[in-house]
């Protein structure tokens, strides 16, 4: 794929999410940014899981702040999201929605501490791009190694 821009996307509020994409990003030779909500998520505690779960329930989609990336310079863009509530982060859902995708090839991946639940299926129904390749990666403390891993494959399948 020489001379194809390619972008990779992700919202991590722990720092998985952002791991993988960044191994992902290097594999590949693309370039990196990260979505940040206009109204930030609490960090930690059980206000994250109250206001994080429910708005994943309900599929809000929260403003983005505008980033430095322009996305219509890209041709590919490789999208990665926590799995919230058994879906993707609400953030990723109005980034898939927005025109930053749209008529561009779109590969997806989330990043998991239970279970993929139907993060995969509900990236692939909303977004605006023409979806490919997909990964879900089992994250924690003993899966780090193996979590990089499986982003360098999929990395190197996308090219």
């Amino acid at each position: 794929m020489i001379g194809v821009a390619k972008l990779v996307v992700c919202f991590s509020l722990t720092g998985n999410t952002r791991l993988v994409a960044k191994a992902i990003a290097k594999e590949m030779g693309a370039d990196f940014t990260e979505l940040v909500p206009v109204r930030q998520y609490p960090l930690r505690g059980a206000w994250l899981y109250l206001k994080g779960g429910k708005e994943a329930v309900f599929k809000s989609e929260p403003e983005l702040e505008r980033g430095l990336v322009d996305y219509d310079d890209y041709d590919v863009v490789v999208v990665g999201t926590p799995v919230w509530a058994g879906t993707m982060a609400p953030p990723i859902r109005t980034f898939l929605k927005s025109a930053a995708v749209q008529g561009k090839q779109v590969h997806i991946f989330c990043t998991y501490g239970g279970g993929p639940g139907t993060s995969l299926q509900d990236m692939r129904s909303v977004s605006l791009g023409s979806v490919g390749q997909e990964l879900g990666v089992r994250m924690g403390a003993k899966f780090v190694t193996e979590s990089v891993n499986q982003a360098k494959v999929f990395a190197a399948q996308l090219g």
